[in-house]
């Protein structure tokens, strides 16, 4: 398994094909930082979609400029994403309001590693 890691996080692709995002504690991501990840999952995944697991259970921020190239190029790159947090409370307040606004992918939260990997197999060919 080939890990690779910036400035913000480290990537890479499990045993099951899923394309993995461990954020980084204290990240500060900025346009760079996310055009950098764009980077290096466009060359682990080449013009593939991805499942994409992002483990957030760390303290991380991302500004606006950053934010909006992520949204641009995500639905490019993704297939599903299971975002992991850090408890339950969290993912079922994330889940409600990921529901209510527009995603491009389907999109779910987590706070259970396995559940994450289980659901994200559901949309593989």
């Amino acid at each position: 398994m080939n890990k690779i890691t910036t400035r913000t996080a480290i990537i890479f692709i499990d045993q099951k094909g899923i394309l993995h995002m461990e954020m980084i504690a204290g990240a500060e991501i900025d346009y760079e930082d996310a055009v950098d990840n764009g980077i290096v999952i466009k060359r682990l995944i080449g013009e593939s979609k991805a499942l994409k697991l992002i483990d957030s259970r760390v303290s991380w921020s991302i500004n606006k400029k950053a934010r909006a190239f992520v949204k641009e190029i995500d639905s490019k790159q993704t297939i599903a994403r299971a975002v992991l947090t850090q408890t339950s409370l969290s993912s079922m307040l994330n889940n409600f309001f990921s529901q209510l606004g527009k995603n491009n992918v389907p999109v779910k939260f987590f706070s259970n590693y396995e559940a994450a990997c289980d659901w994200l197999l559901t949309f593989k060919d």
